[in-house]
């Protein structure tokens, strides 16, 4: 059915095929990673601060070096050096079980800032590396594979990761995740993808040009400034454990209920993800999965009752997909070879860092008003924000986009 995800992509592009496969695999383990570190910080501080702070320390180095790293991504072989990324972060998820057996939090803070170091560089390489190993008529479908993978590893990682913590204590979350990285160098082996004419230029002047095209390109700028309006403004995972704690008396399984709940959607308008990737305006599906975004995250923080909220965060996770995925298309699709490196920086920026930041700025507003009315006080914003977006661009064609065959800015 022309709705389902469509799997062209895994079956025509082997190279594809493997760079998924391990990605999909380290995805799982960086839930792990993840739902162990904000269960650690708040069951040894208590605090929706403490919690935000792992935000800031993800953001501020990732939006750091990913901007670093778009001086120099597209003069060297991305798959390269992707792989020694990959294996920086393996070794720093053996040291964060470490920090956690010890009960360091400080130490956990610190690592995870490294962690998101590291993934600025990784990340931005490996997405850039996507449309040098399929079809330029698949790349929406292989972007809505990529938020598939991740939508699944949402959907049983923290369950996992709760299950284990119990099970076996929180360090060995750590360990998975470690060992997921694995995989992911299997997939990356074999690649060596320099940018097709790889450019010269380095150093600040290249970071500037990526920058130059994505404030002239309109179909970029839009999609950038969307998801950071949805992502910095809403963003509720912080807020999650106080929530949990405070309306539902919930433990670490209640807490799982709430990340397993996003994915539900992520996965389920992933799986219909035919619907979006087979047409030509993920424009205006970005732009209504944002607002959407809001909206439920809104009704969520209002909500008293445990199957409402559950219902409403599976709903943004749903908008949230369908937005990602848009929001990738419009830019790859949109950008020349030559740059992909760096405008994937900058997208790793507004989609990775602003998260971060998002995160951070709930957990310090829930700390002085609550995690309910943080929580919807920040979905109200991002509705806001992001029709003050629409309306302020006097050409809606940002919206509509150019073509998915295109990789020219339109004009």
């Amino acid at each position: 059915m022309r709705v389902l995800t469509d799997v062209t992509p895994l079956r025509t592009s082997r190279e594809f095929r493997n760079l998924w496969l391990g990605g999909a695999v380290s995805s799982i383990g960086s839930q792990f990673n993840g739902f162990a570190a904000m269960y650690a910080v708040w069951h040894l501080t208590g605090s929706s601060l403490m919690v935000g702070m792992l935000g800031l320390a993800s953001g501020i180095p990732l939006i750091a070096i990913a901007l670093a790293g778009s001086m120099f991504i597209d003069a060297v072989d991305r798959a390269a050096l992707a792989r020694r990324a990959t294996v920086g972060q393996l070794w720093t998820g053996l040291l964060m079980a470490g920090a956690a057996l010890e009960r360091w939090v400080a130490a956990l803070i610190v690592l995870t800032a490294v962690a998101a170091a590291l993934g600025a560089i990784g990340g931005p390489a490996r997405r850039a590396l996507t449309p040098t190993v399929v079809g330029k008529h698949e790349l929406a479908a292989a972007y809505g594979l990529t938020a598939l993978s991740f939508q699944v590893s949402m959907l049983i990682g923290p369950g996992l990761a709760a299950l284990t913590a119990t099970l076996c204590g929180l360090p060995m979350c750590f360990v998975i995740d470690a060992a997921s990285f694995v995989a992911s160098l299997a997939g990356l082996r074999g690649l060596h993808r320099p940018p097709e004419d790889a450019t010269t230029d380095r150093g600040l002047r290249a970071a500037i040009g990526g920058f130059r095209f994505a404030a002239r390109t309109s179909v970029v700028r839009a999609a950038l400034l969307c998801d950071l309006a949805a992502t910095v403004l809403a963003m509720p995972f912080a807020l999650f454990p106080a929530l949990s704690h405070d309306r539902f008396h919930g433990n670490a399984q209640t807490l799982a209920w709430f990340t397993t709940a996003v994915a539900v959607g992520g996965v389920a308008s992933s799986a219909l993800s035919g619907i979006i990737t087979r047409r030509h305006r993920p424009g205006v599906v970005m732009v209504c999965c944002s607002l959407t975004w809001g909206a439920a995250l809104a009704v969520a923080g209002m909500s008293h009752i445990l199957a409402i909220t559950l219902a409403m965060l599976a709903i943004a996770g749903a908008a949230d997909t369908w937005a990602v995925t848009s929001r990738t298309t419009l830019v790859q699709s949109a950008t020349p070879d030559r740059l992909r490196g760096r405008l994937s920086a900058l997208e790793q920026v507004v989609g990775s860092g602003g998260p971060n930041l998002g995160n951070f700025r709930a957990g310090a507003v829930g700390d002085v008003i609550g995690a309910g009315p943080a929580m919807s006080l920040g979905g109200l914003a991002c509705i806001a924000v992001v029709a003050g977006i629409i309306a302020s661009n006097k050409s809606v064609a940002p919206m509509r986009c150019t073509p998915l065959t295109s990789h020219h800015p339109r004009s």
